[in-house]
């Protein structure tokens, strides 16, 4: 990375000098072009809460193009007669096809790595197997998506333990990346390793204090490692953060009721369903709640709309 700094200096500077002495020279007018559109896209004034693609080079391939035109037209001694006799010449010729071949064959072979996000993370990281982000993405992906797709159960595990893999060298690689923390503590919980879960989420906390999603996962960790004081708290701090969001009032409830005050329970999930009244494990939560009351009419009335979101949900 210095490396390349130090050469993006070294042209920003020989451009400058270029222009200094000749205010229409075309090789300065490239250089600057080149610099100035990737410096938007580089992530060193400003992140732009992406990584580096080939896509963010398209509007700066024009001066590459033009500084190669250059070229071109000198190695070929600027031949005489129009653009048109130039483009004939031997030495043009001999320049144009092989470098067009060789570009078309790596626009193809470039093409078949854009099947999808898997393909195109799995075929990136190998190139470049240190960069923190593709790490977390192709993790990421795997997790989120490829083995949550998976029917079978024994590839279902070996997929999360790959995309565990990758979100655990993403967070190695930048240890202060919060939400590769997030995302590593919650893969670790869907896997029940509810330790290691509570570990990456509350590293990611101290990182993030204010990002729902953390706080939402640690209330589930802390709840199924029955901490239920704590998730408790995180809830209710998410809900101050964000109060339209269910999770949190959801996540309270389902701690009440472990801890048997069945009148919380009932006040912050019906707040739930007042904001979100389409989301079934309200209705799972309270069929709970009344079976433990021993209220029999309201518990069959929740069991009866929790089944129109998951049929096979049974109090028995």
């Amino acid at each position: 990375m210095l490396l390349s700094l130090a050469i993006y200096l070294g042209l920003g500077i020989f451009a400058v000098l270029r222009l200094i002495t000749n205010k229409k020279d075309p090789y300065a007018f490239a250089i600057l072009f080149y610099l100035i559109t990737m410096s938007l896209f580089s992530n060193i004034p400003f992140l732009i809460g992406a990584t580096m693609g080939e896509r963010f080079l398209f509007f700066g391939s024009l001066a590459f193009c033009l500084i190669a035109a250059l070229f071109i037209e000198m190695i070929a001694a600027r031949a005489a007669g129009n653009d048109i006799a130039i483009l004939r010449d031997p030495k043009v010729l001999g320049i144009i096809i092989p470098v067009g071949l060789i570009f078309a064959f790596i626009t193809f072979n470039r093409n078949t790595e854009w099947v999808d996000n898997y393909t195109l993370y799995r075929s990136d990281v190998v190139k470049n197997p240190d960069a923190g982000k593709l790490n977390y993405f192709l993790g990421l992906e795997l997790e989120k998506v490829v083995a949550a797709q998976e029917k079978d159960p024994i590839k279902q595990v070996e997929l999360r333990k790959e995309g565990l893999s990758y979100l655990a060298k993403a967070v190695r690689i930048d240890t202060g990346f919060g939400e590769g923390h997030s995302n590593l503590g919650h893969a670790y919980f869907v896997v029940a390793q509810y330790d290691s879960a509570k570990y990456y989420l509350e590293k990611a906390l101290r990182l993030l204090p204010s990002n729902l999603m953390t706080i939402n996962n640690l209330a589930d960790v802390y709840y199924f490692t029955k901490e239920y004081r704590r998730s408790i708290d995180l809830s209710k701090k998410g809900i101050s953060l964000k109060p339209d969001d269910i999770t949190p009032y959801t996540n309270l409830g389902r701690s009440y009721l472990a801890l048997g005050r069945l009148d919380s329970v009932i006040f912050y999930v019906n707040t739930a369903i007042r904001i979100n009244p389409n989301t079934g494990f309200s209705y799972i939560v309270l069929a709970h709640t009344y079976k433990a009351a021993g209220i029999v009419d309201s518990m069959r009335k929740y069991e009866a709309l929790a089944k129109k979101f998951n049929p096979n949900f049974s109090l028995n």
